[in-house]
């Protein structure tokens, strides 16, 4: 059987709203079916978020148990799972921007000592509230060279595998520890002035920004 090149690895508990938007955005890249796999890792969810992705025509979709779950567990999960020498992870509130693999790609392809690639992320409606206004401000653009790179970012799969993934004993902080690790063993990141991706955060109070911190 032939590797897929890339595997996308999306993430999600109870996104049903927003996850088909998600999925879509990433047979959109226009890449040949063969050289791409999609894996859904469900934490659980109790809106038909796992139905949605089977619909989808996703390669497979993978659980892990509410209790506990966390995006750390999630992506490993899939990290174990995927095939492809490249692994873009992606949370079910995102839709990746047109085009952007193929950049991550060639940004990796050409500097063997890169571990992974983000690009600009921007939010899905700034204007719907204080919230959503703030949080467009809180993600990073420019290109050069960072620290680690965020959630949803695109990574050589053999680099944070050999790193042993995410520390799943982190809730929050999981990519720049991460990071750490894997500057430690030699590699790089980068931000590339490309457009990766819309991310909703659907926030609609102080108790909704309160908890995306902690």
């Amino acid at each position: 059987m032939t590797e897929p090149r890339v595997s996308f690895v999306v993430i999600g508990l109870d996104e049903a709203a927003r996850l088909g938007d998600a999925l879509a955005s990433l047979t959109a890249q226009g890449l040949p079916r063969h050289e791409v796999e999609i894996l859904y890792v469900d934490s659980g969810s109790r809106d038909g978020s796992p139905e949605i992705a089977a619909r989808a025509g996703v390669d497979a979709v993978l659980h892990i148990e509410r209790a506990g779950a966390s995006a750390a567990r999630a992506r490993n999960a899939g990290l174990a799972r995927a095939r492809g020498a490249l692994v873009q992870f992606v949370d079910g509130d995102t839709c990746i921007a047109p085009g952007w693999v193929a950049a991550g790609s060639a940004a990796l392809a050409a500097d063997p000592e890169l571990a992974g690639v983000e690009g600009s992320l921007v939010e899905a409606r700034p204007a719907a509230n204080l919230y959503h206004a703030v949080c467009e401000l809180d993600w990073p653009a420019g290109e050069g060279t960072v620290d680690f790179v965020g959630g949803n970012a695109l990574y050589r799969r053999e680099a944070i595998a050999a790193a042993g993934g995410f520390d799943e004993r982190m809730r929050v902080g999981e990519e720049p520890e991460l990071g750490f690790r894997l500057r430690r063993a030699g590699f790089g990141f980068r931000r590339l002035d490309h457009p990766m991706a819309v991310h909703d955060l659907d926030l609609r109070g102080l108790g909704d920004y309160w908890t995306r911190g902690r």
